[in-house]
């Protein structure tokens, strides 16, 4: 796992320095397996994955760390509070955490929703990105939320 890490923050740097990309979207995933415990992830996955956000982070990256719940798939979001990613991205229906919960769990960085896999329609019609608007439970004023899948819908 180092060999990887040292590989793709390596190529992070490279890409931001040289490249002049804004940063790097990382995609990580609880281990959806008995076996391995969060113990076994921190001490034997995470320090990759940190490593690679340091590296983007010293290249002047804005880095966008992408919680990844795949087909189904639940993630301990609590797992990725220590990394070093200006935004973070997580399904917010699947995870069943809400984009207010999220921001509080990390810190008040920015944090960006996302829809649940294959849930998205495309239409070749004319389209528009959608906007979820709900309240926002703890100042009772309604909270704009944009999401990280674009949802296209057809208007007539």
């Amino acid at each position: 796992m180092d060999t990887i890490g040292q590989d793709i923050a390596s190529l992070s740097q490279r890409i931001i320095k040289e490249a002049g990309a804004d940063g790097i979207y990382l995609s990580v995933q609880s281990i959806q397996d008995a076996r391995v415990s969060q113990e076994v992830y921190k001490n034997s996955i995470a320090p990759s994955e940190l490593h690679v956000l340091e590296a983007a982070n010293e290249a002047g990256g804005v880095n966008i760390l992408h919680i990844c719940g795949y087909e189904g798939a639940r993630n301990d979001i609590h797992l990725f509070t220590d990394y070093p990613a200006q935004v973070i991205n997580w399904a917010v229906g699947p995870e069943g955490i809400s984009l207010a919960e999220g921001r509080e769990i990390f810190g008040g960085r920015t944090v960006l929703g996302g829809f649940e896999n294959g849930k998205m329609v495309f239409s070749t019609q004319e389209t528009r990105l959608r906007f979820k608007q709900k309240p926002n439970v703890s100042s009772q004023k309604p909270e704009r939320q944009a999401w990280s899948s674009v949802r296209i819908v057809r208007f007539k």
